[in-house]
Protein backbone atom coordinates (compact mmCIF):
# COMPACT_ATOMS: atom_id res chain seq x y z
CA UNK A 1 0.00 0.00 0.00
CA UNK A 2 1.45 3.92 -0.86
CA UNK A 3 1.62 5.88 1.82
CA UNK A 4 1.19 10.06 0.87
CA UNK A 5 3.22 12.26 2.79
CA UNK A 6 -0.19 13.26 4.76
CA UNK A 7 -0.15 9.60 6.37
CA UNK A 8 -3.43 8.98 3.84
CA UNK A 9 -3.30 6.69 1.08
CA UNK A 10 -5.33 9.00 -0.68
CA UNK A 11 -3.68 11.28 -3.19
CA UNK A 12 -3.72 15.31 -2.04
CA UNK A 13 -4.43 16.17 -5.15
CA UNK A 14 -5.87 14.33 -8.36
CA UNK A 15 -2.73 12.42 -10.26
CA UNK A 16 -2.48 13.00 -14.22
CA UNK A 17 -0.18 12.58 -16.62
CA UNK A 18 0.61 16.40 -18.12
CA UNK A 19 1.92 17.12 -21.53
CA UNK A 20 4.86 19.47 -21.55
CA UNK A 21 5.36 21.74 -24.55
CA UNK A 22 8.85 23.22 -25.05
CA UNK A 23 8.74 26.45 -27.09
CA UNK A 24 11.91 28.13 -28.38
CA UNK A 25 10.98 30.15 -31.54
CA UNK A 26 8.18 30.12 -33.25
CA UNK A 27 8.17 29.86 -37.17
CA UNK A 28 7.00 33.64 -38.08
CA UNK A 29 10.05 34.81 -35.55
CA UNK A 30 12.76 32.61 -37.36
CA UNK A 31 11.54 33.65 -40.44
CA UNK A 32 11.86 37.06 -39.19
CA UNK A 33 15.30 35.97 -37.64
CA UNK A 34 16.50 34.81 -40.71
CA UNK A 35 16.27 37.46 -42.48
CA UNK A 36 17.79 40.37 -39.86
CA UNK A 37 20.29 37.94 -40.89
CA UNK A 38 20.52 37.74 -44.32
CA UNK A 39 20.33 40.80 -44.99
CA UNK A 40 23.19 41.99 -42.77
CA UNK A 41 25.12 39.46 -44.18
CA UNK A 42 25.00 40.68 -48.09
CA UNK A 43 25.62 44.11 -46.75
CA UNK A 44 28.55 43.23 -44.92
CA UNK A 45 29.95 41.61 -47.57
CA UNK A 46 29.13 44.32 -49.86
CA UNK A 47 30.84 46.90 -47.75
CA UNK A 48 33.91 44.84 -47.31
CA UNK A 49 34.04 44.33 -51.43
CA UNK A 50 34.16 47.93 -51.45
CA UNK A 51 36.56 48.69 -49.44
CA UNK A 52 38.70 46.16 -50.91
CA UNK A 53 38.33 47.75 -54.04
CA UNK A 54 38.97 51.78 -53.18
CA UNK A 55 41.10 50.54 -50.75
CA UNK A 56 43.47 53.19 -52.74
CA UNK A 57 41.69 55.77 -52.49
CA UNK A 58 42.89 58.40 -50.18
CA UNK A 59 39.68 58.67 -47.97
CA UNK A 60 40.35 54.67 -47.54
CA UNK A 61 43.76 54.91 -46.95
CA UNK A 62 43.59 57.61 -44.16
CA UNK A 63 40.72 56.10 -42.45
CA UNK A 64 43.00 52.67 -42.50
CA UNK A 65 41.50 49.68 -44.14
CA UNK A 66 42.17 47.23 -41.83
CA UNK A 67 40.19 49.30 -38.91
CA UNK A 68 37.15 49.06 -41.18
CA UNK A 69 38.06 45.83 -41.86
CA UNK A 70 37.59 44.95 -38.24
CA UNK A 71 34.61 47.03 -38.19
CA UNK A 72 32.82 44.87 -40.54
CA UNK A 73 34.14 41.35 -39.18
CA UNK A 74 32.90 42.89 -35.17
CA UNK A 75 28.99 43.24 -37.53
CA UNK A 76 29.82 39.74 -38.99
CA UNK A 77 30.30 38.28 -35.40
CA UNK A 78 26.98 39.83 -34.36
CA UNK A 79 25.15 37.93 -37.27
CA UNK A 80 26.30 35.14 -36.22
CA UNK A 81 24.99 35.72 -32.74
CA UNK A 82 21.67 35.98 -34.57
CA UNK A 83 22.11 32.53 -36.73
CA UNK A 84 22.63 30.83 -33.80
CA UNK A 85 19.30 31.89 -32.31
CA UNK A 86 18.00 29.84 -34.88
CA UNK A 87 19.80 26.84 -34.01
CA UNK A 88 16.99 24.52 -32.32
CA UNK A 89 18.28 23.06 -28.86
CA UNK A 90 14.85 20.01 -28.96
CA UNK A 91 16.68 18.64 -31.79
CA UNK A 92 18.43 15.00 -31.16
CA UNK A 93 22.15 16.46 -32.70
CA UNK A 94 21.91 19.55 -30.56
CA UNK A 95 20.31 18.56 -27.41
CA UNK A 96 23.68 16.67 -26.84
CA UNK A 97 25.84 18.99 -27.46
CA UNK A 98 23.36 21.99 -25.61
CA UNK A 99 25.60 23.04 -23.00
CA UNK A 100 28.52 23.70 -25.01
CA UNK A 101 26.56 25.99 -27.60
CA UNK A 102 25.58 27.87 -24.83
CA UNK A 103 29.73 28.51 -23.85
CA UNK A 104 30.21 29.18 -28.06
CA UNK A 105 27.16 31.80 -27.58
CA UNK A 106 28.95 33.23 -24.27
CA UNK A 107 32.42 33.08 -26.21
CA UNK A 108 31.32 34.92 -29.55
CA UNK A 109 29.25 37.87 -27.71
CA UNK A 110 32.34 38.44 -25.37
CA UNK A 111 34.70 38.71 -28.90
CA UNK A 112 32.18 40.67 -31.02
CA UNK A 113 31.91 43.40 -28.34
CA UNK A 114 35.98 43.59 -27.03
CA UNK A 115 37.23 43.46 -30.61
CA UNK A 116 34.86 46.44 -31.70
CA UNK A 117 35.72 48.49 -28.49
CA UNK A 118 39.28 48.11 -28.84
CA UNK A 119 39.71 49.09 -31.74
CA UNK A 120 37.13 51.97 -31.78
CA UNK A 121 39.09 53.16 -28.77
CA UNK A 122 42.50 52.88 -30.49
CA UNK A 123 40.74 54.95 -33.74
CA UNK A 124 39.74 57.59 -31.31
CA UNK A 125 42.74 57.68 -29.11
CA UNK A 126 45.02 58.00 -32.49
CA UNK A 127 42.74 60.46 -33.63
CA UNK A 128 43.13 62.78 -30.73
CA UNK A 129 46.38 63.00 -30.65
CA UNK A 130 46.47 63.72 -34.47
CA UNK A 131 43.58 66.72 -33.60
CA UNK A 132 46.19 67.84 -30.27
CA UNK A 133 49.31 70.04 -30.61
CA UNK A 134 51.39 67.81 -28.63
CA UNK A 135 54.23 66.16 -30.36
CA UNK A 136 53.59 62.81 -29.02
CA UNK A 137 53.94 59.64 -31.83
CA UNK A 138 50.57 58.69 -32.67
CA UNK A 139 51.90 54.97 -32.16
CA UNK A 140 53.20 55.74 -28.68
CA UNK A 141 52.89 53.73 -25.15
CA UNK A 142 49.64 55.54 -24.55
CA UNK A 143 47.50 53.18 -26.79
CA UNK A 144 48.84 50.17 -24.86
CA UNK A 145 46.51 51.02 -22.53
CA UNK A 146 42.87 50.43 -23.79
CA UNK A 147 45.04 47.86 -25.84
CA UNK A 148 45.77 45.85 -23.03
CA UNK A 149 43.65 46.86 -20.08
CA UNK A 150 40.12 46.62 -21.95
CA UNK A 151 40.76 42.90 -23.54
CA UNK A 152 42.62 41.77 -20.46
CA UNK A 153 39.75 42.32 -17.50
CA UNK A 154 37.13 41.35 -20.26
CA UNK A 155 38.69 37.94 -20.00
CA UNK A 156 39.63 37.70 -16.21
CA UNK A 157 36.03 38.51 -16.06
CA UNK A 158 34.38 36.10 -18.42
CA UNK A 159 36.70 33.40 -16.84
CA UNK A 160 35.57 34.37 -13.89
CA UNK A 161 31.66 33.82 -14.62
CA UNK A 162 32.40 30.79 -16.69
CA UNK A 163 34.10 29.01 -13.37
CA UNK A 164 31.86 29.98 -11.00
CA UNK A 165 28.69 29.41 -12.98
CA UNK A 166 29.04 27.65 -16.26
CA UNK A 167 26.48 28.23 -19.24
CA UNK A 168 24.13 25.48 -19.43
CA UNK A 169 21.36 24.66 -21.50
CA UNK A 170 17.67 24.79 -18.58
CA UNK A 171 14.03 25.18 -19.21
CA UNK A 172 12.25 28.04 -17.72
CA UNK A 173 8.21 27.34 -16.75
CA UNK A 174 5.79 29.72 -18.87
CA UNK A 175 2.73 28.48 -17.86
CA UNK A 176 1.34 26.44 -15.31
CA UNK A 177 -2.10 24.61 -15.64
CA UNK A 178 -4.24 24.47 -12.29
CA UNK A 179 -2.83 22.26 -9.78
CA UNK A 180 0.78 23.81 -10.94
CA UNK A 181 2.30 21.47 -13.29
CA UNK A 182 3.90 23.16 -16.09
CA UNK A 183 2.69 22.86 -19.26
CA UNK A 184 4.48 25.02 -21.41
CA UNK A 185 8.70 25.49 -20.82
CA UNK A 186 11.02 27.77 -23.00
CA UNK A 187 14.25 26.41 -23.55
CA UNK A 188 17.58 29.38 -22.96
CA UNK A 189 21.10 29.30 -21.69
CA UNK A 190 21.46 29.67 -18.14
CA UNK A 191 23.97 32.20 -16.90
CA UNK A 192 23.69 31.45 -13.00
CA UNK A 193 24.38 28.33 -11.00
CA UNK A 194 21.04 28.58 -9.15
CA UNK A 195 17.04 27.92 -10.88
CA UNK A 196 16.66 32.03 -11.06
CA UNK A 197 16.40 33.10 -14.83
CA UNK A 198 18.67 35.27 -16.27
CA UNK A 199 16.90 38.41 -14.99
CA UNK A 200 18.91 41.33 -14.32
CA UNK A 201 18.79 41.25 -10.58
CA UNK A 202 18.98 37.93 -10.08
CA UNK A 203 22.78 37.07 -12.03
CA UNK A 204 25.89 38.76 -11.26
CA UNK A 205 27.14 38.20 -14.66
CA UNK A 206 25.03 40.56 -16.00
CA UNK A 207 25.39 43.36 -13.72
CA UNK A 208 29.50 42.98 -13.78
CA UNK A 209 28.48 43.13 -17.82
CA UNK A 210 26.27 46.16 -17.60
CA UNK A 211 28.44 47.95 -15.60
CA UNK A 212 31.57 47.39 -17.42
CA UNK A 213 29.64 48.05 -20.53
CA UNK A 214 28.71 51.38 -19.56
CA UNK A 215 32.43 52.67 -18.03
CA UNK A 216 33.90 51.54 -21.67
CA UNK A 217 30.55 53.56 -23.09
CA UNK A 218 31.46 56.84 -21.23
CA UNK A 219 34.88 56.52 -22.29
CA UNK A 220 34.31 56.51 -25.95
CA UNK A 221 31.86 59.34 -25.46
CA UNK A 222 34.12 61.19 -23.62
CA UNK A 223 36.92 60.20 -26.39
CA UNK A 224 34.73 61.37 -29.11
CA UNK A 225 33.27 64.34 -27.96
CA UNK A 226 35.88 66.42 -28.37
CA UNK A 227 36.51 65.43 -31.98
CA UNK A 228 33.45 65.22 -33.62
CA UNK A 229 32.73 68.98 -33.84
CA UNK A 230 36.29 69.09 -35.92
CA UNK A 231 35.92 70.20 -39.26
CA UNK A 232 38.53 67.95 -40.62
CA UNK A 233 38.23 65.98 -43.65
CA UNK A 234 38.35 61.94 -43.02
CA UNK A 235 36.89 62.72 -39.76
CA UNK A 236 35.61 59.29 -38.42
CA UNK A 237 34.45 60.78 -34.67
CA UNK A 238 31.30 61.46 -35.40
CA UNK A 239 30.39 58.50 -37.14
CA UNK A 240 31.94 56.59 -33.85
CA UNK A 241 29.48 58.48 -31.58
CA UNK A 242 26.40 58.10 -33.37
CA UNK A 243 27.43 54.30 -32.93
CA UNK A 244 28.15 54.56 -29.55
CA UNK A 245 24.70 56.59 -28.75
CA UNK A 246 22.93 54.09 -30.29
CA UNK A 247 24.91 50.86 -29.01
CA UNK A 248 23.92 53.38 -24.95
CA UNK A 249 20.26 53.61 -26.45
CA UNK A 250 19.88 49.73 -26.50
CA UNK A 251 21.82 49.10 -23.23
CA UNK A 252 19.66 51.04 -21.73
CA UNK A 253 16.54 48.84 -22.85
CA UNK A 254 17.73 45.73 -22.29
CA UNK A 255 18.41 47.00 -18.75
CA UNK A 256 14.97 48.63 -18.64
CA UNK A 257 13.73 45.39 -20.20
CA UNK A 258 15.07 42.95 -17.54
CA UNK A 259 13.98 44.87 -14.52
CA UNK A 260 10.66 45.43 -15.84
CA UNK A 261 10.53 41.67 -17.52
CA UNK A 262 8.11 39.79 -14.98
CA UNK A 263 5.64 43.13 -14.82
CA UNK A 264 5.49 43.44 -18.62
CA UNK A 265 4.75 39.53 -18.81
CA UNK A 266 2.07 39.72 -16.32
CA UNK A 267 0.66 43.15 -17.58
CA UNK A 268 0.03 40.66 -20.85
CA UNK A 269 -2.25 38.51 -19.73
CA UNK A 270 -0.06 35.63 -20.79
CA UNK A 271 3.79 35.23 -20.85
CA UNK A 272 5.01 36.18 -24.54
CA UNK A 273 8.16 35.07 -24.58
CA UNK A 274 9.37 34.29 -27.49
CA UNK A 275 8.30 38.02 -28.61
CA UNK A 276 10.16 39.21 -25.47
CA UNK A 277 13.38 37.29 -26.83
CA UNK A 278 13.07 38.27 -29.52
CA UNK A 279 12.60 42.25 -29.17
CA UNK A 280 15.32 42.21 -25.71
CA UNK A 281 18.22 40.05 -27.73
CA UNK A 282 17.68 39.33 -31.58
CA UNK A 283 16.94 43.65 -32.62
CA UNK A 284 19.25 44.73 -30.49
CA UNK A 285 22.09 43.10 -31.93
CA UNK A 286 21.06 43.30 -35.12
CA UNK A 287 20.67 47.24 -35.03
CA UNK A 288 24.12 47.61 -33.15
CA UNK A 289 25.71 44.96 -35.77
CA UNK A 290 24.38 47.45 -38.57
CA UNK A 291 24.74 50.56 -36.67
CA UNK A 292 29.22 50.02 -37.47
CA UNK A 293 28.87 50.06 -40.78
CA UNK A 294 25.90 52.82 -41.33
CA UNK A 295 27.81 55.42 -39.22
CA UNK A 296 31.22 54.52 -39.52
CA UNK A 297 32.36 52.42 -42.70
CA UNK A 298 29.27 53.59 -45.24
CA UNK A 299 30.54 57.11 -45.27
CA UNK A 300 33.94 56.59 -45.78
CA UNK A 301 32.75 54.45 -49.03
CA UNK A 302 30.64 57.31 -49.75
CA UNK A 303 33.23 59.80 -50.07
CA UNK A 304 35.92 57.64 -51.48
CA UNK A 305 33.52 56.94 -54.77
CA UNK A 306 33.82 58.68 -57.40
CA UNK A 307 31.24 61.17 -58.35
CA UNK A 308 29.77 60.95 -62.00
CA UNK A 309 29.86 64.43 -63.52
CA UNK A 310 26.64 65.99 -65.12
CA UNK A 311 25.97 65.69 -68.27
CA UNK A 312 24.99 68.05 -70.44
CA UNK A 313 22.35 67.74 -73.33
CA UNK A 314 24.00 68.74 -76.67
CA UNK A 315 20.41 69.71 -78.31
CA UNK A 316 20.26 72.00 -75.12
CA UNK A 317 23.73 73.70 -75.68
CA UNK A 318 23.23 74.04 -79.16
CA UNK A 319 20.13 75.60 -79.55
CA UNK A 320 21.15 78.15 -76.56
CA UNK A 321 24.03 78.76 -78.54
CA UNK A 322 22.32 79.53 -81.99
CA UNK A 323 19.95 81.69 -80.37
CA UNK A 324 22.64 84.18 -78.64
CA UNK A 325 24.19 83.94 -82.75
CA UNK A 326 21.06 85.10 -84.22
CA UNK A 327 20.12 87.45 -81.36
CA UNK A 328 23.71 89.35 -82.51
CA UNK A 329 24.94 88.66 -79.08
CA UNK A 330 28.90 90.49 -79.08
CA UNK A 331 30.06 89.12 -75.81
CA UNK A 332 29.03 85.67 -76.62
CA UNK A 333 30.49 85.88 -79.99
CA UNK A 334 33.90 87.57 -78.76
CA UNK A 335 34.13 84.60 -75.51
CA UNK A 336 33.63 81.70 -78.20
CA UNK A 337 35.55 82.56 -81.47
CA UNK A 338 37.91 85.43 -79.90
CA UNK A 339 40.58 83.96 -78.71
CA UNK A 340 41.08 80.86 -81.66
CA UNK A 341 40.71 83.94 -83.79
CA UNK A 342 43.23 85.97 -82.17
CA UNK A 343 45.78 82.77 -82.37
CA UNK A 344 44.92 82.68 -85.77
CA UNK A 345 45.94 86.29 -86.56
CA UNK A 346 49.58 85.71 -84.29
Amino acid sequence: EFIYADGSASAPFPLRLVDVEVIYLSRGLRIGTFCLAMIGVVVCFFVAVMVWVYREKEEIRISQPKFLFTIIFTCVLRLVEVLLVLVDPRSPFVKDIADEMCLVKVYIVYLSIIVRYTALMIKLRMLNIALSSSREPIFSLSLLGPLVLIPALSTAALTASIVMAPPHSAEAVVSRDVYGFPTVTFEYCRLTGSNERNLFQHTPILQVFVVCHVCILIALVRMSWYAKNEKIAFNEARGIYLSICVDAAFLAFFVLFGLLYPGVTTAAGAPRVELNYFLSYIVPVFAVGMSNIIFIVLPKLHSSTPIIPEVVSIESSFISDISNITKNSVPFVEQTFGTAGGEEND
